[in-house]
């Protein structure tokens, strides 16, 4: 019994270190410019598919804050989408350049940050977002696609240097949920 015990403490011991996040090099974005960043933006579209919410998304600079996030989520239910959640988050900037969003959630209750990479922006119509971390047993990865209220994706539209980016983290455009614009407003 000990032995079973021992190989499957090192068998666990195993597969849990070999599994990683990615860490990709030579990424499009190496610093966020914060000024570009500002405005509205919706979720166009994201991994993991379970989550079905539907993102709305503002950037504005405060005068004594700096930039924050205001985060509009909504769920689907049947046909329809109504507000799941709203968000405010003070975006910490950074005194070296990084290409880490670290964004601070605005309630008193909050404990922690939450750090998103931008993987690949052009400010204009979209930018993509990256986070990974390891559970016990696997990695939870999420990819965001935020774009301008008139830009579409789908699997077969997305732009090259967005499916570029994503093959570096082994990941496919068809790995994501898309939504049209329409969808976010209600």
């Amino acid at each position: 019994m000990k032995a079973y015990t021992i190989v499957l403490a090192f068998a666990v011991f195993s597969f849990t270190k070999a599994i990683n996040c990615p860490t990709p090099q030579n990424l499009p974005v190496k610093e966020i410019d914060y000024q570009k960043f500002l405005g509205e933006w919706i979720m166009l579209a994201n991994k993991p598919e379970w989550n079905e919410r539907c993102k709305n998304i503002t950037v504005k600079n405060t005068t004594n804050n700096g930039n924050r996030l205001h985060v509009e989520s909504f769920k689907k239910q049947l046909h329809f989408w109504r507000k799941h959640s709203i968000k405010d988050y003070d975006v910490v900037k950074h005194l070296k350049p990084t290409s880490i969003l670290e964004l601070k959630n605005r309630s008193w209750y909050s404990l922690g940050t939450l750090n998103l990479q931008m993987i690949a922006a052009d400010y204009e119509q979209y930018v993509v977002l990256y986070n990974c971390h390891k559970e016990i047993f696997f990695l939870s990865e999420i990819v965001e696609i935020w774009g301008r209220r008139d830009l579409k994706f789908s699997s077969d539209r997305v732009p090259k240097e967005i499916r570029d980016v994503l093959a570096k983290f082994k990941i496919s455009s068809a790995d994501l949920r898309y939504r049209k614009p329409e969808d976010c407003w209600l």
